[in-house]
């Protein structure tokens, strides 16, 4: 009998663990368009970041209000399931992925919102008010978006970069010209961590801020000696972090010395991505870190109208949203995302390197890199950027 029972205790928690986890392929689809996205807006030679996560969230409502064309567009770019069901079960393991993270220093401040027609207000649907909620969308808002001009539109934009601390009012206020139907999404994400195994020493040496030694700053390096996961590829070395609740973990993609940045980011695919974190070891290693501070905001209109052409076409199918014709009319995003150690560290002004390289293998990341933060069960990527200039 005692083993029957046990039986069962085992069985049943072997299928909350499973129930916890989702579809591969709704990652996957989720991650190639992490991707698609991070090639084209994140071009310029300056630090930069982006959340897939939160843009996922940005656009799951309107997939909730969406049929047709436009639903299969949305679907297809952001991995969301068909049914409602497994749609709201991805959308809440999305969701946990930051609530998770509440119980330790290491955080993940979000904030998702819509901002609608106030004409279109009184058109919105039962169905979608309820689904809506479902969603934790934090705010909607109902405004004239012609009128977002001058000092109005620098107000919303403040706004939109602090809005992790300060929520954007609501209802904003509208204005008196002709509507034009648009709808306005916005997301914003601030994260900052602490490792699983604590950084010991700074010190200070050159970063070479264009891979080719021609231009450097002298900065503050972490440093640790630890077992980490690593890889090497054709053109660049990897090597991943996990934090206080190993649940999450900073990959940093290293290009070798005579690689440009630039080049390599157009070359790493979602499917160069998953080779490298499958082929990822342990290894014993000293590490030497940069310190990075990355505040990004930016639109991503021209990316996701050339990915969801219909949505951004006036007259999409928004219609279990709204009868009235409307379409997406911007899409904004603001990042805040640190890298440094959570507590203060001695300073190291000399250090052997000879005897350094006999014990221990040396990751001394001393140029422009590529990081990507990813939850480690699922493998879905919460954010993704680049650092050209450390602190």
């Amino acid at each position: 009998m005692k083993r029957v029972i046990s039986f069962f205790i085992v069985l049943s928690v072997c299928i909350v663990v499973r129930a916890q986890h989702i579809d591969p392929s709704f990652v996957r689809r989720y991650d190639e368009s992490a991707f698609d996205i991070y090639n084209k807006i994140l071009s310029q030679r300056e630090n930069q970041v982006f959340s897939p996560l939160f843009l996922s969230e940005s656009f799951s409502g309107l997939y909730c209000g969406s049929l047709g064309i436009v639903r299969d567009q949305l679907q297809y770019v952001f991995g969301y399931p068909e049914e409602d069901k497994q749609f709201f079960f991805l959308q809440k393991f999305f969701k946990n992925l930051t609530l998770a993270n509440n119980n330790y220093n290491t955080r993940i401040e979000s904030f998702v919102g819509m901002v609608m027609q106030d004409s279109l207000r009184r058109f919105l649907r039962q169905e979608f008010i309820q689904k809506l909620g479902m969603l934790d969308i934090d705010t909607l808002i109902f405004t004239n978006l012609r009128s977002l001009k001058g000092e109005r539109l620098d107000s919303l934009n403040d706004m939109i970069h602090n809005y992790t601390i300060e929520k954007l009012p609501r209802p904003f206020i509208a204005g008196d010209i002709e509507p034009k139907g648009g709808i306005m999404l916005f997301s914003s994400a601030k994260f900052s961590g602490n490792w699983a195994q604590n950084f010991t020493e700074i010190f200070r040496a050159p970063f070479y801020l264009d891979n080719y030694g021609r231009h450097t700053k002298s900065i503050n390096y972490m440093t640790v000696t630890g077992y980490f996961r690593y890889g090497q590829g054709q053109d660049y070395d990897v090597v991943e972090l996990p934090y206080e609740n190993n649940r999450l973990a900073l990959m940093i993609i290293i290009p070798h010395p005579n690689v440009d940045i630039n080049e390599l980011k157009k070359r790493i695919s979602f499917d160069a991505y998953s080779l490298v974190v499958n082929s990822l070891r342990r290894q014993k290693i000293r590490l030497f870190l940069p310190m990075v501070d990355i505040h990004s905001d930016f639109s991503l209109r021209d990316t996701l109208q050339a990915l969801l052409p219909q949505a951004f076409r006036y007259g999409a199918n928004f219609s279990k949203m709204v009868r009235k014709l409307v379409y997406v009319d911007q899409v904004y995003q603001a990042v805040s995302f640190v890298i440094e150690s959570e507590r203060t560290l001695p300073f190291r002004r000399f250090i052997d390197f000879k005897a350094e390289q006999q014990r221990n293998k040396i990751v001394f990341i001393n140029h422009p890199f590529i990081f990507i933060v990813r939850d480690i069960s699922s493998n879905a990527i919460l954010f993704m950027g680049h650092v050209y200039k450390p602190i």
